[in-house]
């Protein structure tokens, strides 16, 4: 009986041994576990273990960085619409200022409107005397009162000399009084002899 006393106080102070090792040597995950355990949100440690629900706090934390990232994407969207604006008043002055490469000309283009959406259509003829690629075509919506309400883009790979290309830009925005519209970009198709 005396024996049995014995080996019980030893695994007893072993026990309490390891555990205090274990703190000193910086398990302080257990601490906060049984701080979480004091809280009542979870039933023990063991079983915060086994369903990984220190890991699903840790990744709450890790959300909390996401979120911080998430909150740092939006400052970035934000920073984009502003860059949206400045491609918006960009393309208003790359429209006034007339194709990139002469002799491409917007023959004839329309407003066409239903009850969702205004759009509009028009061909663009390359008269350049060469080849290009890579044509954009731009439009600036307006109201009444002159205010831009949006715009849109639309492009091509390539345009042959004297070929003619038919596109059409929508906006979903009602109310649309008016609008301009440019060729916005191009480039010369370089060919190399043969």
């Amino acid at each position: 009986m005396h024996r049995r006393t014995v080996l019980l106080g030893t695994s007893l102070t072993v026990s309490t041994l390891l555990a205090g090792c274990a703190s000193e040597d910086g398990d302080e995950p257990d601490d906060d576990v049984a701080d979480e355990t004091d809280d009542g949100t979870e039933a023990g440690a063991d079983d915060g273990e086994e369903t990984g629900t220190n890991d699903e706090n840790g990744d709450d934390d890790a959300n909390g960085d996401d979120e911080n990232g998430d909150d740092g994407d939006e400052d970035e969207d934000a920073d984009e619409n502003g860059d949206d604006t400045d491609e918006t008043d960009d393309l208003e002055e790359r429209i006034e200022d007339g194709p990139p490469i002469e002799g491409l000309v917007i023959e004839e283009h329309e407003l066409v409107e239903d009850d969702l959406s205004a759009t509009v259509e028009g061909v663009v003829v390359n008269e350049a005397g060469e080849d290009v690629r890579s044509v954009r075509v731009g439009v600036v919506f307006y109201d009444a009162d002159g205010e831009r309400i949006d715009d849109a883009t639309t492009s091509t790979s390539e345009l042959a000399d004297e070929e003619e290309w038919a596109f059409g830009m929508m906006t979903l925005e009602e109310d649309v009084a008016s609008y301009a519209i440019g060729v916005i970009e191009a480039e010369p198709v370089e060919r190399t002899p043969l």
